[in-house]
């Protein structure tokens, strides 16, 4: 599991269910629409979405809330550009991309059961992240597990691990097969390419 969440390089070979790499995408086009809210947005999301009463604060006090609200805006839009090249580049950065959606509801709350605020009216902004949260840690679970879109398949009982064809069907000619390297079979760690064979015969030299 730790693998999965911090692997040695990060590259562009997806290793859990397909339907938490696509579940990704809705989810972070949601995470850009609010941050961009809290940029653009005339009070920032801050009364119309959380309910903070603007409206009872002092001469200066709601430009300053507003302008905080644009400032985590900010950061929230850098983190999903980290989201967009986990999709588009590095996509065994999706697991921590998963793990740090999660991180980030669960330490809002904390803040805001630590720091409580007085609200306007309840909003329909705290359901909309409890659902948020339910998805991206449904999403987290299914990046762990599963063997799909570029993992090596298992051949059961040879002990052999042979690449699907989206990895060589640029080249039908060859073919490769990997094997658990002295003293890695059954630790599932790092595979060795023992044997590399060519269907394409040599040609031979013609006779001088």
């Amino acid at each position: 599991m730790w693998k999965r969440i911090f692997p040695d390089t990060f590259d562009n070979r997806y290793r859990g269910q397909k339907f938490a790499l696509w579940l990704l995408y809705p989810l972070t086009f949601l995470n850009l629409a609010i941050a961009l809210g809290g940029i653009f947005a005339k009070d920032g999301g801050a009364q119309s979405a959380d309910g903070i009463p603007l409206d009872t604060f002092g001469n200066g006090g709601a430009e300053a809330v507003i302008r905080v609200v644009a400032i985590l805006g900010l950061y929230s839009l850098l983190l999903c550009v980290f989201y967009v090249l986990a999709l588009v580049r590095y996509r065994s950065m999706i697991p921590l991309i998963y793990v740090l959606l999660v991180v980030d509801y669960l330490g809002r709350r904390g803040i805001a059961w630590m720091k409580p605020y007085a609200h306007i009216a309840s909003t329909s902004a705290g359901y909309f992240n409890l659902g948020l949260f339910v998805l991206s840690l449904a999403g987290l679970v299914l990046s762990l597990v599963g063997n799909e879109t570029g993992e090596p398949d298992l051949l059961a009982g040879t002990g052999e691990i042979r690449l699907r064809p989206y990895f060589w069907k640029r080249d039908f000619r060859k073919r490769t097969i990997c094997r658990w390297g002295p003293g890695q079979r059954g630790q599932g760690a790092k595979l060795m390419i023992l044997v590399l064979r060519s269907t394409q015969r040599p040609k031979s030299s013609a006779p001088g």
